[in-house]
């Protein structure tokens, strides 16, 4: 169970704050639910049953997890992209679905590499390997701006920093 005032990663809708463990007015009996302020969704309330089995809700990880997974980013290997677009779709959204860094990161390694190529050839990337880029960088750079204690618009560039030094 979370406590008030925990950060927690629910579902796709990315770090959220735990700011009541309550009984919404309307809600017969005493089931309990979190009271979620999602981070970077100002003005928005979510509210989810204390024992919801159907979103995956899990902490944020600490900031030595987040700096072990970023230093790990060279030796995480890319997904399998030999099959169709559409079965590929459904292997991008199983994996940012997991809610688990190290398969969002392959989920943006594979496409960033895919986007470079496209971008290399003259052609613009498919919106769907925009789409889905896009989704895992904000999950993966929300999480760790909050276990980072920094700003989320200055993840990415930590992250290449320490990489590079990684590669020295």
């Amino acid at each position: 169970m979370f406590e008030i005032n925990d950060y927690i990663v629910y579902g796709n809708m990315n770090v959220c704050k735990v700011i009541d463990i309550c009984t919404p007015k309307g809600v017969s009996g005493d089931k309990k639910y979190y009271k979620l302020q999602p981070i970077y969704e100002h003005g928005s309330i979510i509210y989810t049953p204390v024992n919801n089995d159907k979103v995956i809700m899990r902490k944020v990880i600490t900031r030595e997890e987040a700096e072990k997974i970023i230093d790990s980013i060279p030796f995480i290997d890319i997904m399998k992209s030999d099959m169709e677009d559409k079965l590929m779709e459904e292997e991008y959204k199983k994996a940012i679905k997991t809610n688990d860094s190290k398969e969002w990161i392959k989920v943006i390694k594979t496409l960033y590499i895919k986007s470079q190529e496209r971008k290399n050839n003259g052609k613009k990337p498919e919106k769907i390997v925009v789409n889905y880029l896009k989704l895992a960088e904000k999950l993966f750079n929300g999480e760790l701006a909050i276990s980072l204690g920094m700003p989320i618009d200055m993840v990415e560039n930590y992250i290449i920093e320490k990489i590079e030094n990684i590669a020295k």
